[in-house]
């Protein structure tokens, strides 16, 4: 498992790792140039943030002859799970019951998705 202190990733780099967890793999840099064609990034920005995901040791790298090949080292669930347990401690101070508190007593459930929470409670 992953601490705070092993995997911490950017707003931006969470953009990039969601392009490389969902496309087959390998990803070649013009495949996430091109899913990526929507943010004001240039092609340069977005190398530099698949340059410090190596890096940080979260994605690796083939070179083939042409190109290299990206693949992620982290699973998108263990990236998820270190991110929520980092929030948790840091926002909650630890308090898991302060989280789901705010998520079911807020506007961010439908009234089915509070339904489905309460039963999983």
């Amino acid at each position: 498992m992953y601490q705070e202190n092993e995997f911490k990733i950017s707003e931006s780099e969470w953009l990039v790792m969601h392009v490389i967890w969902d496309r087959p793999q390998p990803v070649y840099m013009g495949d996430i140039v091109k899913a990526l064609s929507n943010t004001p990034w240039s092609r340069t920005t977005i190398q530099t943030m698949v340059a410090r995901l190596l890096a940080k040791q979260v994605v690796g790298a083939n070179k083939t002859r042409y190109a290299f090949q990206y693949y992620p080292i982290v699973s998108k669930e263990d990236a998820q799970k270190s991110f929520t347990e980092s929030f948790i401690r840091r926002v909650y101070n630890g308090d898991t019951s302060l989280l789901i508190k705010e998520i079911a007593s807020g506007d961010y459930l439908t009234a089915e998705e509070k339904k489905v929470l309460k039963k999983s409670l």
